[in-house]
């Protein structure tokens, strides 16, 4: 299933469209990933319920997007995730999501996380005193 992780969105819908693969298949595939390789990277800093991500998969979300597992910077809203930008003060559970975040839900996308970013969001590499590099 690993190299599903490595299928553009685009092909993946095509494939979930044509029942080649399910989008609960995808979605495990990408969360089997994650588990393996997340401790070494510290890439997907906070992460999204795995099995509410399953249970979204399960269902009948539509959209052009159907299934598409994606993962937002820590400056963006997710709601339910706690949001910091890096920053321990700035660390909170956001109640809505960031308009970005809805449009993606809205065409099928499934939210997998959160990834590490900058302090503030600011400068060229993912390093931050709350998560590290």
């Amino acid at each position: 299933m690993t190299d599903l992780c490595h299928l553009p969105a685009g092909e993946l819908v095509r494939r979930m469209a044509a029942g080649s693969v399910s989008c609960r298949e995808v979605i495990e595939a990408h969360l089997d990933r994650i588990e393996a390789i997340n401790p070494q990277l510290n890439a997907l800093v906070v992460a999204t319920d795995p099995e509410l991500c399953r249970q979204v998969a399960r269902g009948e979300a539509g959209g052009r997007l159907h299934g598409v597992p994606v993962v937002v910077k820590d400056v963006i809203k997710v709601a339910g995730l706690a949001c910091s930008g890096g920053v321990e003060p700035l660390r909170a559970v956001a109640s809505d999501d960031a308009t970005v975040v809805s449009r993606l839900r809205a065409e099928g996308a499934i939210v997998l996380g959160l990834t590490n970013v900058p302090e503030m969001g600011r400068g060229g590499e993912s390093n931050n005193n709350l998560y590290g590099r």
